[in-house]
């Protein structure tokens, strides 16, 4: 419960201090990525906020323009979008590993009443 106050303090800190148009390193990366950190603590569902994070940060990314859109931003979208992939990843493998199960359950509960 003190994680979701803190992350809520967080996000509501970030939005009041943000302000759109500003070149300052503090307005375009560090309260995005604290916004990130608190809607992460607010919701506990790091796959969401990777997701979101990621979607963002390449709508954002101008390879063209100054180091945080050219560099920061693709950084963070490729990191976000690494989390996403491993976690989607290891539920599929545990998808998978209890489907396999339950069909050996099905098959073996066959055999047996089947008999010898």
């Amino acid at each position: 419960m003190i994680a979701r106050g803190i992350g809520a303090a967080l996000v509501l800190a970030s939005v009041l201090l943000y302000e759109p148009g500003a070149v300052t390193v503090l307005q375009r990366l560090l309260l995005p990525l604290l916004f990130g950190v608190g809607a992460a603590l607010v919701l506990r569902n790091v796959l969401a906020v990777a997701a979101t994070g990621a979607v963002l940060a390449a709508l954002h990314a101008d390879l063209a323009g100054d180091w945080i859109s050219a560099a920061a931003y693709p950084l963070i979208g490729t990191a976000c979008a690494a989390v996403a992939a491993v976690i989607l990843g290891r539920r599929y493998r545990n998808y998978v590993r209890a489907t396999r199960a339950d069909r050996a359950a099905a098959r073996a509960a066959r055999q047996e009443r089947s008999g010898p």
